[in-house]
């Protein structure tokens, strides 16, 4: 199936995201799985059909999609890497996906007034890799984002299938254990009460639980700000 005009964004219950990366992404060769996330350097970036991660909090992932398929990420947010962020992982993004059709990025949180110690340096860098890597994505297409989790227990994990240029979404509220305790997003109203700030372009398309999400309708998800 080739690549359409816009990707979609589906967010998805966890049950359902699991079927998913059972049935969809993990029997397939092509499928490239990022386990956690890294410092930026080189070989950061490799192009696939398919690819995912998981157990995104206060780091930042996302991708660039073309014919090709999708080079995606996951970075911890430490110093070294906004001040990486510049030249290798700009370079190497440019240089192996000089052309996307569309991208996305989600990530971050905010421990202002949280229970951790080091909060304040937490939250600088979390939110300030987060800016970078948009600032970075944004130079060569317009970029849907979903930035800064509200609630300090929630993540998000993602999948992308070439077949069906589509990215499945979930965040969800997990206990201590990292086990799942409910799903954040089964309205449009949700992804307000999840996220700081997020925001559709206009190369994807916003579905919840396979229902199009439209501008009309939401318009607040459609303005970049």
């Amino acid at each position: 199936m080739n690549i359409s005009f816009t990707s979609n964004i589906k967010f998805i219950p966890k049950s359902e995201f699991d079927n998913i990366y059972e049935n969809k992404f993990s029997p397939s060769p092509s499928s490239q799985f990022i386990i956690y996330g890294e410092r930026i350097k080189g070989r950061n970036i490799q192009i696939c059909d398919n690819a995912g991660t998981h157990q995104v909090r206060d780091c930042s992932a996302g991708g660039f999609i073309n014919e090709q398929g999708i080079g995606m990420f996951h970075f911890f947010p430490y110093e070294s890497n906004i001040a990486s962020a510049d030249n290798v992982f700009a370079e190497e993004l440019y240089s192996k996906i000089g052309n996307p059709k569309s991208g996305f990025l989600f990530g971050s949180k905010d421990y202002t007034d949280s229970y951790y110690n080091n909060k304040d340096e937490l939250s600088f860098t979390a939110m300030s890799l987060f800016d970078k890597l948009k600032e970075i994505l944004s130079k060569k297409v317009d970029i849907s984002s979903f930035k800064t989790h509200l609630n300090l227990a929630a993540q998000t994990n993602a999948l992308y299938i070439k077949s069906e240029d589509t990215i499945y979404m979930n965040t969800e509220l997990i206990r201590e254990d990292t086990s799942h305790l409910k799903d954040c997003i089964l309205s449009p109203e949700d992804i307000e009460n999840t996220f700081e700030k997020a925001y559709i372009s206009p190369n994807d398309k916003l579905f919840i639980n396979e229902i199009e999400v439209l501008p009309k309708e939401y318009p607040e998800l459609f303005i970049l700000a």
